[in-house]
């Protein structure tokens, strides 16, 4: 028998379906060391991002309950309500405190008044971009994410979000912009979206995704005050940190109608935090100035008539017999509180049990 002969036997000794069983398995264990090795790989990573939040949730805290290093903060508001005013305050403050911070503003829903004060402040780590298109502010940053380039530092604010998602009532276009959002922040920086409120000023245009994917939503609540423009900005729906509470408040003024650059100047230079504020309450008073005024009336020409303070149930009675005032039944305990200290003043009889009101 011939060499050739013998190979030719041994082949047929074997069994092909029991190599290829083999094969196959061995095949599978290959895979599935690679697969395993991947997915430690992706875990390790996200272990990773997840530490990396926890440190930037305590130590970047570019503007507190606002702009956090990692994140990705949703502002909405109504219009009327200096949201880009305070927003733009707020940032240079925190430049004045951190000389390492820089903010990068893409104003694609902005004035032209807004953009001249912009340039009139002239702060050279404040960097207004008006002109760009959103393709031009993409690739802008996917250089960043593509080089992996670090973005500590960085308050970046996108005014308003709608710009960069084609349709916020869908949720995969949501979806496509909070992820380049998130690319983003993994680089370290602070991302926060200006968004406009539905008509009725209580909830964010939009479907429920902008909530679920960004870390905080938070609104802003503004009364007008005279010549003072007052803004809570609180929780609007899920923040991953503790919660937000602060109220901002500037100067704005008629007498600069006239030159609208002048009025955004000083509106943004005069910007300062101050302490809790019950903006609701002042919007009732604001909002009922008319019924106030005749309120405060009653009150003054009963002192003026008995030299002594009206008493609570008095009152009362005389608002409901006064067909110029408009109050529900409901409302009139609620705008004596909200009037007390701006239109009268009030103290308790504890005596008598009565709450007294007196002329401002």
């Amino acid at each position: 028998m011939t060499r050739y002969d013998k190979a030719v036997q041994k082949l047929d000794a074997y069994n092909i379906a029991d190599i290829k069983k083999e094969m196959s398995a061995e095949f599978k264990e290959i895979g599935k060391r690679a697969a395993l090795k991947e997915i430690n790989e992706r875990k390790a990573a996200m272990r990773a991002n997840t530490n990396t939040l926890a440190i930037y949730d305590k130590a970047g805290r570019y503007i507190d309950g606002i702009a956090h290093q990692g994140h990705h903060t949703v502002l909405f508001a109504g219009s009327g309500s200096y949201k880009t005013t305070f927003i733009t305050a707020l940032c240079m403050q925190a430049l004045e405190n951190n000389e390492a911070l820089e903010t990068h503003y893409w104003g694609f829903d902005v004035n032209p008044p807004y953009v001249k004060a912009i340039i009139d402040i002239d702060h050279e780590r404040f960097s207004l971009f008006t002109n760009q298109t959103v393709s031009d502010m993409e690739s802008f940053y996917y250089r960043y994410i593509n080089n992996e380039v670090r973005l500590d530092n960085t308050i970046i604010v996108l005014d308003t979000y709608k710009f960069l998602s084609s349709d916020v009532n869908n949720k995969n276009a949501n979806k496509k912009a909070m992820h380049f959002i998130k690319d983003v922040c993994r680089l370290g920086a602070a991302w926060v979206s200006i968004h406009h409120s539905n008509k009725d000023g209580k909830r964010e245009s939009g479907t429920a995704e902008i909530e679920q994917d960004c870390d905080g939503l938070l609104r802003i609540d503004t009364v007008i005050d005279g010549n003072k423009a007052i803004a809570n900005i609180k929780n609007g729906g899920r923040v991953r940190w503790e919660g937000t509470n602060l109220t901002i408040q500037t100067v704005i003024s008629g007498d600069d109608k006239e030159r609208p650059e002048l009025f955004w100047s000083k509106a943004i230079r005069n910007a300062k935090i101050i302490g809790n504020v019950d903006i609701e309450r002042m919007k009732t008073a604001s909002e009922k100035a008319p019924d106030m005024e005749r309120i405060a009336k009653i009150i003054l020409d009963y002192k003026t008539d008995t030299k002594e303070a009206i008493n609570q149930t008095e009152l009362i009675k005389r608002i409901r017999e006064n067909e110029l005032i408009e109050l529900s039944v409901r409302e009139i305990k609620p705008a004596l509180i909200a009037g007390n200290n701006r239109y009268w003043k009030c103290s308790e009889n504890k005596q008598f049990n009565q709450r007294l009101f007196y002329p401002m």
